[in-house]
């Protein structure tokens, strides 16, 4: 890890630039579904990641659109609960938007999400992949699908 080693009685000042970074970028995109309104994210990378998740947002209904360096994302217009297929296996992460889906809509349909293989062998014996760790929902898989309800 890189260090900064200060040496001398002065106080330090000055700015940098922080960029923006995929781990941090993909949930907080997946999180604008709850804000129900405009979201802007600056300094948001320009990643395929990224991408994927803009794509999750518009099949939802949800705008994007990128100004400069900034993404804004206007959820306003949200209209499904369900991610195609196709979608979901474009990225592992896409998983992460079952939780906010299903706290909006109360119900998430999502298929298993791409990029693990892993995965592909849970699905290969019928063993479930996601677990929910409260009786207040219920999970069924169907033709390797799987479908959220709030009770």
């Amino acid at each position: 890890m890189s260090q900064i080693i200060v040496k001398g009685g002065r106080a330090l000042s000055g700015s940098i630039a922080v960029q923006g970074a995929k781990n941090s970028a993909l949930p907080i995109l997946a999180a604008t579904i709850l804000n129900r309104g405009e979201t802007v994210l600056r300094g948001c990378p320009r990643l395929r990641d990224v991408d994927a998740s803009i794509r999750i947002l518009r099949h939802l209904g949800c705008e994007a659109r990128w100004e400069g360096d900034a993404l804004v994302v206007n959820t306003a217009g949200m209209n499904r609960s369900d991610i195609s297929d196709a979608l979901m296996r474009e990225m592992r992460s896409s998983a992460i938007f079952l939780g906010a889906i299903l706290a909006r809509c109360g119900r998430a349909d999502l298929s298993y999400p791409g990029g693990c293989e892993f995965l592909w062998c849970q699905k290969q014996y019928n063993t479930p992949h996601y677990t929910l760790p409260t009786d207040q929902f219920y999970k069924r898989i169907y033709k390797n699908a799987l479908l959220f309800r709030r009770v």
